[in-house]
């Protein structure tokens, strides 16, 4: 998938990101998507967007807000941990007083990796989108080291930061069982399917998009079908996921590149 797809249109005060999505950073089993950290605005949201092949942690450091996971939100509040899974659809909701700070780091092993059966164990056991939190006040030492420790991208800090990261994985797990979390297995209905299908056609074919009608030649499904259950599902109109995706690849755009605005709309498909 493009690097732009993934790039959060959520208003913040601090946003120190490292994107790896297009080449990731590979520690021996250890697969590096993404990290970073966010202090976001008053209240203020990340809308929604898919995730594919890696797993996430998102580390509350200060205030309090709620993560949606198919469309179910849960609260979060300092030291809580939330745990997201392959192929969900995701939004985060600051607080508008107390602003959302967190951590995040996105990742997956290789198939030969003993970590990849824990974390196929838990994703064929997938957990309630609402028993997604676990709290530990251990586990922020660990993120400021791993940010610190990717910065310097030495072959010392590179060991360092692969053991440092799957020490916060185990520790997780570690919580999770602890707390004997109810576990069920994954149950996403034809809809709940297609439409993270859809959400993944138009983040990797957004640039080429004249408009929304396409997806009903390509999916197969009356236009007005596709609508309903997208809204259903996700609780944003298609028409809207995909001028808000447009939007954010065009502010990309303007502030990594020399384009013209011109040939920016040219190539986004606008009239002007």
């Amino acid at each position: 998938p493009s690097i732009e797809s993934y790039r959060m249109d959520i208003k913040t005060k601090y946003h120190f990101r490292n994107n790896f999505f297009e080449n990731p950073k590979y520690y021996n089993d250890l697969i590096l998507f993404q990290i970073g950290e966010a202090l976001c605005e008053i209240s203020t949201e990340l809308s929604n967007h898919v995730h594919l092949d890696w797993y996430e942690f998102s580390y509350i450091v200060s205030g309090k807000g709620e993560i949606f996971t198919n469309n179910i939100g849960t609260p979060v509040k300092k030291g809580d941990l939330y745990f997201s899974f392959p192929k969900e659809i995701h939004h985060i909701s600051s607080d508008n007083i107390e602003p959302l700070r967190y951590f995040f780091v996105a990742f997956n092993f290789l198939e030969n990796s003993p970590l990849k059966s824990l974390l196929e164990n838990y994703k064929n056991l997938a957990f309630s989108e609402k028993k997604r939190v676990y709290h530990s006040n251990s586990i922020l030492g660990h993120f400021q080291h791993l940010l610190f420790d990717l910065e310097k991208d030495t072959l010392l800090h590179n060991l360092i930061f692969e053991y440092e990261l799957k020490t916060v994985i185990l520790k997780v797990f570690a919580i999770i069982e602890s707390n004997d979390s109810a576990a069920y297995p994954p149950q996403r209905n034809k809809q709940q399917l297609l439409c993270f299908n859809i959400m993944n056609y138009i983040d990797n074919n957004i640039a080429n998009m004249d408009n929304a009608m396409c997806l009903s030649e390509f999916f197969g499904y009356n236009y007005t079908y596709l609508s309903r259950f997208f809204k259903k599902v996700t609780g944003e109109n298609i028409s809207s996921y995909i001028i808000n995706k447009k939007l954010t690849l065009a502010k990309d755009m303007l502030a990594s590149s020399d384009i013209s605005i011109t040939e920016i709309a040219n190539e986004l498909h606008y009239s002007s």
